[in-house]
This record gives C-alpha cells, sequence and structure tokens, in this order.
C-alpha cells in the first residue's frame, strides 16, 4: 500500500531505556545523542527474531525499506524538541524515516532506534567523530569499541542505516575537506566496514551521505567516495537558503556527479526551506523535484539552527503544501 507511512511489522515487547546523553553542536545545529550500536555489510537484508531490547508494537518481523517506493522522513530529536506525534499533528505526514545523530565513540543507541520501529519507522542514523581522528580509527585505536557496537547491532537484527562522517567533502568538520584528505576518510570509512563484517553482521544499509556540490567543487565527490562494495544508499544534504532556491541549482550538479559514479539509490538526509522566500513554492519545488530525479526520499531537518528550519511556526499555507505535496511524493 502506497502511503506515507512505511509498512514495518513492529518487533516482540521488550522493556526499554531510552537513555540520551551528552549533545554537541555542530555548524548546523546537530545534536550528537552519545548512545549504542552498531553497523554491517553494505546493504544486506537480515530476518529471524526481533532485536533483542527492541520496543515495538506490531508482529514479529522488521523491514527493510523498498526504495522503489518513496518515503518522507524527518530529523526529530526525542524528547529534546519534537516527538513524532507533535511532528505528525501539526504536518498531518507521519514520517516514515527518522533521522539522528551519535557522536563515534559512544553507544549508536538502539534503544532510540526500537523506539522509531515501534512507531512504524526505519532509522538512519548519522554517526560523526567529533572526538576521534580519522586517521586513528583506521588505524584500529577503537576496533574495541567498533566490535562492542557490532555485537550490539547484531543482537538488533532488524534492518539499520548507518552514515559515519557526513557533509565530509564541507570543510565546517573536522573529518572534512581542508582538515584531513579524502584518502584518510576513506580508509576510516573502510575500516569500519571491515570490523562489523568481520563480526558478521549483515543488517545495516550504509549510507554514505555528502554535501551539495556547488561548482567548481575545491574536491570531486568521487574522491571521497569508498567504493560500491562498502556502500548501499547515498544522502545528498542541501538546503533552500535563499528566496531564489530550487532544486535544480540546489541538487542537478550533485546528483549528475553521483551518478556518474554509483547507481546506489539516493535520497535527501538532510533539507528545509528558508522563511524568508516563497515557502510554498520551495516546499513544492523540492517533493516535485525529488520525484522527477527518482529520488527514494526526503528528509527534512526539523530542527532550528543559524536559520529556522523547524516546521513549527509555519503559516497554515506551508503546513498545508508540505502535507498535499508528501502525500503525493509517496504515492
Amino acid at each position: 500500500m502506497k502511503t506515507g507511512r512505511m509498512t514495518v511489522i513492529a518487533l516482540a515487547p521488550v522493556a526499554v531505556a531510552l537513555v540520551l546523553v551528552a549533545v554537541h553542536l555542530s555548524h548546523r545545529g546537530h545534536t550528537a545523542i552519545r548512545s549504542s550500536a552498531g553497523t554491517s555489510s553494505a546493504g544486506t537484508t537480515v530476518s529471524g527474531r526481533p532485536p533483542t531490547g527492541a520496543n515495538a508494537g506490531r508482529g514479529g518481523k522488521c523491514a527493510r525499506p523498498d526504495t522503489a517506493r518513496r518515503y518522507v522522513g524527518a530529523v526529530i530529536y526525542r524528547p529534546l524538541q519534537m516527538t513524532l506525534p507533535q511532528f505528525t499533528q501539526l504536518t498531518g505526514i507521519r514520517p516514515s524515516i527518522i533521522e539522528y545523530y551519535v557522536d563515534f565513540g559512544f553507544r549508536f543507541d538502539l534503544a532510540r532506534a526500537a523506539l522509531i520501529y515501534r512507531d512504524s519507522a526505519f532509522p538512519l542514523v548519522q554517526i560523526d567523530p567529533y572526538h576521534a581522528s580519522l586517521q586513528s580509527i583506521a588505524r584500529g585505536r577503537y576496533d574495541k569499541y567498533l566490535r562492542a557496537q557490532a555485537r550490539a547491532v547484531a543482537r538488533f537484527r532488524c534492518p539499520i542505516a548507518l552514515s559515519f562522517g557526513h557533509e565530509m567533502n564541507g570543510v565546517w568538520y573536522k573529518w572534512g575537506l581542508t582538515h584531513v584528505p579524502p584518502a584518510v576518510f576513506i580508509a576510516a570509512w573502510r575500516h569500519i566496514w571491515n570490523v562489523f563484517a568481520s563480526a558478521g553482521v549483515r543488517n545495516v544499509i550504509w549510507t554514505w551521505t555528502a554535501n551539495r556540490v556547488s561548482p567548481p567543487a575545491a574536491s570531486p565527490l568521487r574522491e571521497w567516495w569508498p567504493g560500491a562494495r562498502y556502500v548501499a544508499w547515498v544522502g545528498i544534504d542541501g538546503y533552500y537558503r535563499t528566496p531564489k532556491s530550487t532544486f535544480t541549482q540546489l541538487f542537478a550538479a550533485t546528483l549528475a556527479e553521483v551518478r556518474s559514479f554509483t547507481a546506489d539509490p539516493i535520497l535527501i538526509t538532510e533539507t528545509a526551506v528558508t522563511r524568508k522566500g516563497p515557502q510554498v513554492a520551495q516546499v513544492r519545488n523540492l517533493f516535485q523535484g525529488a520525484h522527477n530525479s527518482g529520488l527514494f526520499g526526503v528528509v527534512w531537518f526539523n530542527i532550528n539552527a543559524k536559520q529556522r528550519w523547524t516546521l513549527v511556526g509555519r503559516p497554515p499555507s506551508v503546513l498545508s503544501e508540505f502535507r498535499k505535496e508528501a502525500n503525493w511524493f509517496v504515492r
């Protein structure tokens, strides 16, 4: 059934505690939730008993998203800002992908991922090395930590999308452009992948997440590409920062470059429109552009940072357009 809600048959009830510890803020206001989990080989699905520690509602299986369909997601920090029911009440849309951020070196917060499954959505986790150098990761300094996360993910069993070092082609993160060479990023990515693969973890969908490029780019995206073996999905981040921003201006060059070296499914992993422009028209342009470009997902960054990206406080006409276009996108 084609709706805005991903069909996921929920997990066996087990009590969980959602542990939200220290917060890290990036240039965009990302919150790194320090918690529990792991990784796996690129895009392999699993079946069997539900994940340990999961607390969900219906049935006995969990499902990998079908990229032949389309999904609308949101970045929602529960319980720090907005809950999923609040987002749904505000927009009329129940997100089918929920994205959150975790600091490398801390647990990946599988309790939170289980709650996302309970809400009939799919977890997308951004793991960012704020306190660990890519060189040390590649050299094996964090292997004990990585193996522990691998065991936790293996117990979780349900598919989970995992990204490492997002927006590495931008200059604003210590793991990105001007801070480390692309070869070092690739070495760290592949090392993490190999640790989890060696542990037999098979339920992670590896999601390589780049910032959208502005030609001429200082560093081609291909230079940061870990290789087909190590990636299953591609994520692209890009925002309608000005009244003149359009989908073509934001994403066309990036999509063309990505598709020159991989046929992996693509989704927009962070986006939102400025409040200073034609919001209704830009919301429509976002979803129609993603549809026409063959993308399988759009994740709205429902957080305030340098700009007020959240949908809270938007005019009713904007919320109505978001609901209409999101429902159209997933049909």
